[in-house]
């Protein structure tokens, strides 16, 4: 590999990178997702479908997209990723009833396919070519953070724009999207690298997850066990806000509480790198599965807003846990392949996620809120066990 970046795209490439992301996901519906959803004409049952809706659509791509990634440019990948969300977000602007919401939150899931294993992929190759992967961690660190700082913006004004119109948090993200289409455009590009094998791409896909996800020993557990705590922390996220409704606070003063939330989630993040290596990677693995449980035994057991900063903690397993376990797998594939596999470590996470949502549709419908929440977290730490115990066992974490 011949092709090197200067300084100056090293230093440009992760700042763009974090600001690109934190345009993408400064969603203003958040805050008001339930109410927005009911607003047209979707229950919360009918929401947590379209959420596992969306997880299909991720789970359908996740793998293609980061194949399409390792043979095309990924910048152009980002691209075509961004501008499918783009149309997702006109139709849940203008959108209406379950199935044109439904489709919305598809192609958020197809389009949100094209970052997750690509963006990752693209800053750990800016710092290979720059020989500098030791700072990759800390910057996937930052990376989560300003998402985090976004999302927390989004809370405050969306809950505000929600009160001025229903549809201005959606068209804000309308915005937000474009504007993160045309900012794209000033990041470099990055020499491709083909690796050799099959010509057949769907064969060379099943090789590269089979590889994930059996083949190699210590890869396996880095994707299976933190898609049973990242998975968990985003439905804990969902019934917060369910939470909140039911201790009657106004949807204005709602996003304030989840600004808080993500503000604390962005703090970890930017100390992820410190924090890991502060506590140890072995000992903090073994602290995200009771930690991950915490939110789900607040709202179990609490009725009051201490469930907030006692979720936000628990909330940390993401935050933290994300840049440690992504740079730990980066460090273990190669360039032409990296972003394949990182798009099967999303694929897990989505297909946990999907089991999630579903049995928490029909959790909803059955039991309390209340016992729902003490089944998740007895849930998570019975699926969480055995990946813990294989990354324990062949000492990944040492």
């Amino acid at each position: 590999m011949t092709a090197q970046i200067t300084e100056k795209d090293l230093k440009q490439i992760p700042w763009k990178l974090r600001l690109f992301n934190m345009l993408m996901n400064t969603y203003f519906i958040i805050p008001v997702a339930v109410p927005f959803f009911a607003d047209k004409g979707v229950n919360f049952g009918e929401f947590l479908l379209t959420q596992a809706i969306f997880r299909i659509g991720m789970l359908l791509m996740e793998v293609p997209s980061g194949y399409l990634s390792d043979k095309w440019c990924r910048r152009n990948v980002l691209c075509l990723g961004a501008v499918i969300v783009l149309i997702a977000d006109i139709i849940m602007w203008q959108g209406y009833g379950f199935w044109q919401m439904a489709s919305a939150e598809f192609l958020l899931g197809v389009g949100g396919a094209f970052f997750s294993g690509t963006v990752s992929a693209y800053l750990y190759d800016a710092f290979e070519l720059a020989d500098k992967t030791e700072l990759v961690e800390k910057e996937e660190g930052k990376k989560t953070a300003w998402v985090f700082v976004g999302e927390a913006i989004a809370m405050l004004a969306g809950g505000w724009l929600y009160t001025v119109n229903p549809l201005y948090p959606a068209m804000m993200q309308v915005v937000m999207v474009s504007c993160a289409v045309v900012f794209l455009q000033t990041i470099p590009k990055l020499p491709v690298v083909h690796r050799e094998g099959s010509h057949n791409p769907w064969v060379e896909m099943v090789e590269v997850t089979k590889y994930a996800l059996h083949g190699h020993a210590e890869i396996k557990w880095l994707i299976y066990y933190p898609a049973v705590i990242f998975s968990a922390t985003l439905l804990m996220f969902w019934n917060i806000q369910v939470e909140l409704e039911l201790q009657g606070i106004p949807e204005q003063y709602r996003g304030f509480l989840l600004a808080g939330y993500f503000v604390v989630g962005a703090t970890f993040s930017h100390f992820a790198h410190e924090i890991a290596n502060k506590v140890g990677y072995r000992r903090f693995a073994s602290l995200m599965l009771p930690l991950s449980t915490l939110g789900f035994l607040a709202m179990g057991f609490m009725d009051n807003l201490l469930v907030m900063p006692i979720a936000a903690v628990a909330a940390s397993c993401f935050t933290v846990g994300r840049p440690v376990f992504t740079t730990l797998v980066n460090r273990r594939v190669e360039r032409h392949y990296r972003a394949t596999v990182l798009s099967v470590m999303g694929l897990v996470q989505m297909v946990t996620g999907i089991m999630y949502l579903l049995i928490g549709d029909f959790l909803s419908d059955t039991l309390s809120h209340e016992a729902s929440m003490l089944i998740f977290a007895a849930l998570v730490i019975v699926l969480g066990a055995v990946p813990l115990f294989g990354l324990k066992r062949c000492k990944v974490l040492a």
